[in-house]
């Protein structure tokens, strides 16, 4: 995970899948996992989470199937815990 500064307004969290499966980026799948386990928990569709998290279904699909994701922002995340009713330091705890 590197999170990067851009002209200190926004801060995004990078999460490479390219090397998936390696333990360096177990984190995003530890993520993803999490993402997929809130949501079947709160029993919301991924088209009824990416409405309460004010993004496209698609953008949920794409994350939570890995296919060409590559990055998703502090925003993005915070807007996703929200939807679910969580906090953000429980999709990056380690169980």
């Amino acid at each position: 995970i590197l999170i990067k500064l851009k002209n200190y307004e926004k801060i995004s969290l990078v999460m490479d899948v390219s090397i998936m499966g390696s333990k360096k980026y177990k984190e995003y799948d530890n993520f993803i996992n999490k993402l997929k386990q809130y949501r079947k928990d709160k029993n919301l569709t991924q088209e009824q989470l990416a409405e309460k998290a004010s993004c496209s279904t698609s953008y949920i699909k794409k994350m939570e199937s890995s296919k060409e994701f590559k990055n998703v922002t502090l925003g993005m995340i915070v807007q996703l815990c929200d939807a679910l009713d969580i906090e953000v330091a429980e999709m990056f705890k380690h169980d």
